[in-house]
Formats: structure tokens, C-alpha cells, sequence
């Protein structure tokens, strides 16, 4: 008899109602829902043999903030690390309720009750500015970035749009010619619609 075999047995059963944080990787996910099905990419040891790993479905994400007033979120895809936790009991009956209730199953810290948050790196990842606070998109190279200088740079290859009515207070230093208004544009600082030049015999060229 095995007893290596057997104490590793005797440890699994101990330990099987207590996982901890696992490292999952996206297999599917539902962003509106912030729901994922995964896939564990620790493998267990059951017996001497190592399990092949099982999705795990309906998975709940939890955003980066979440307040009754405030979300912050960003959309996952297949593929995408995450990791992993269980709650000690059941979540069925308390994810939508604001009051305390009595579980409805009785299991402790089941793979059925796991929660999913952050989105763990790889040691080849990198930030692009480890002094600063970045939100940054890989897909665009599109940025906002908060410097310890307090400066804020914004990088928008695509263009950026504001919805809404907008003030600056301070100056305004736009290093391009030519910046348009609605249907006016003004070009080098100067109004182009209805903008007049003196031509050689005294008359006046345009207006446009």
C-alpha cells in the first residue's frame, strides 16, 4: 500500500471545501452581463493523476469600482486571465438582494461560487509609464495619462469627441492652423467665412 498515495488522498479530502484564489482564462464571455465561462489553468492532482480541467460557467465579473452612483469597467475577451474566488457559501439567493438571507444549498467554498476580478499579467507585460496613472487601450495606443507632475495627456489617434457643452479656463494653445466651429473655420487665427483680402485695384477679394 501507498501510503504516500494515501496522505495525499486524505489531504485532498481535508482541503476539498477549502480552495483558495485560482488563475482562470476566459473562454467565453458576456460583457453586458459581466458574466465569463472559464477554464482553470491549475490542473488538480486526484490519485496520483492530474484532472483535466472543466469550464466553469457564469462566472460574475466584478468591475473595476462599483458604487450606487459610479461604474468603472473594462470589457474582457476571449482568452483574458483573470482571477478566481470562491465565496464561503452559496451566492443564488444574495447576489441580487440587499438584505441578508439564509442560502438555499448547502456547499462551502464550491467552484459554482466563484467570483472574478482584476485581470492578472503576464511577466512580459509592462507599463508603458510606471510613474504615472494610465488607462490604456493595447488595441489603439490610445491613452489618458495622470503625471505626478499633475499634467494630464491625453492621446487620441482616432480623434476624440466631447458630447456636451464644454469650458475651458485657462488658455487655449492649439499648435494645428485650422480649427472649425460648428460651420465656422477659422485658419491661422483668422475667420475664413466672410473673410475679405484687398486686392491690387482696391476692391475687396471674396467673401467665402
Amino acid at each position: 500500500m501507498d501510503l504516500n498515495l494515501i496522505n495525499k488522498q486524505k489531504t485532498f479530502e481535508e482541503n476539498e471545501d477549502k480552495r483558495g484564489a485560482n488563475i482562470v482564462k476566459i473562454a467565453n464571455i458576456d460583457n453586458s452581463k459581466m458574466l465569463a465561462e472559464i477554464t482553470t489553468l491549475i490542473q488538480k492532482e486526484f490519485q496520483g493523476e492530474y484532472e483535466t480541467s472543466t469550464n466553469i460557467l457564469d462566472v460574475p465579473i466584478i468591475p473595476i469600482f462599483h458604487s450606487s452612483h459610479f461604474i468603472a469597467f473594462a470589457p474582457y475577451k476571449q482568452g483574458d486571465r483573470l482571477m478566481v474566488i470562491p465565496t464561503e457559501d452559496p451566492l443564488d439567493n444574495v447576489i441580487n438582494s440587499d438584505e441578508p438571507v439564509e442560502p438555499d444549498l448547502f456547499r462551502k467554498f464550491s467552484e459554482d461560487d466563484y467570483v472574478a476580478f482584476g485581470g492578472i499579467t503576464k511577466d512580459e507585460v509592462t507599463s508603458p509609464d510606471p510613474t504615472s496613472f494610465i488607462i490604456y487601450s493595447y488595441d489603439s495606443g490610445s491613452y489618458i495619462k495622470l503625471k505626478q507632475s499633475g499634467e494630464v495627456e491625453i492621446n487620441a489617434p482616432s480623434g476624440m469627441k466631447i458630447i456636451g457643452n464644454t469650458e475651458i479656463v485657462g488658455n487655449l494653445n492649439v499648435s494645428e492652423n485650422t480649427v472649425t466651429q460648428g460651420t465656422t473655420t477659422t485658419s491661422g487665427n483668422k475667420l475664413i467665412e466672410g473673410h475679405t483680402h484687398e486686392d491690387k485695384h482696391g476692391g475687396q477679394t471674396g467673401p467665402f
